[in-house]
């Protein structure tokens, strides 16, 4: 179980991710993220050490607690696809 997870690896994910760890309030072992494409999971893995999954079922099941970090078009389509996971 992680203690926190983020759907949505763009620019509001990454700002999230990056003051949660630079304030200490988890550790990279600690975070879970999901992103939808492949070539900017590996780049945030890389960047910050945590563990980035493509599937944002497995975060929301996954994490205590959870931060939606999308476009406002998509949320309803991203809790549709997270909503039995909560």
């Amino acid at each position: 179980m992680y203690k926190l997870g983020i759907i949505g690896g763009g620019k509001m994910g990454e700002a999230l991710l990056s003051g949660a760890l630079k304030k200490g309030l988890y550790e990279p072992g600690q975070i879970i993220l999901s992103e939808s494409s492949e070539a900017r999971k590996q780049v945030l893995e890389r960047s910050y050490g945590i563990q980035v999954s493509l599937d944002n079922r497995l975060v929301a099941a996954e994490a205590e607690t959870l931060l939606l970090a999308v476009k406002p078009k998509i949320v309803a389509d991203v809790l549709s696809q997270v909503a039995d996971c909560l």
